[in-house]
């Protein structure tokens, strides 16, 4: 199985057990990724980055867009690590 997929797999599970209004909370962090203006698509990469490091046990994520001055070497500005073995997953 490969990082992506025990990402995915661990951040389904994170979910589950929470109270409703995560998925609330999360709909608006998603919704305003969609929409993508900078202000709006930082914040929304800014808490994934945090529910991450937070709820998706095994895995660690850095926002990077500021870091790279939006002069990126990758389109994504976050960064997922897999704790275990140290892959990156852009």
């Amino acid at each position: 199985m490969s990082s992506f997929d025990k990402f995915l797999k661990k951040f389904v599970e994170s979910f589950s057990g929470k109270d409703p209004m995560i998925f609330s909370v999360l709909g608006n962090v998603f919704s305003m990724r969609i929409i993508g203006n900078k202000t709006h698509g930082d914040l929304a990469e800014i808490a994934l980055t945090e529910y991450i490091n937070r709820f998706v046990d095994g895995f660690t994520a850095k926002h990077t867009g500021k870091e790279k001055f939006r002069a990126k070497e990758f389109e994504e500005d976050i960064r997922i690590t897999e704790i275990g073995t140290k892959e990156e997953i852009p």
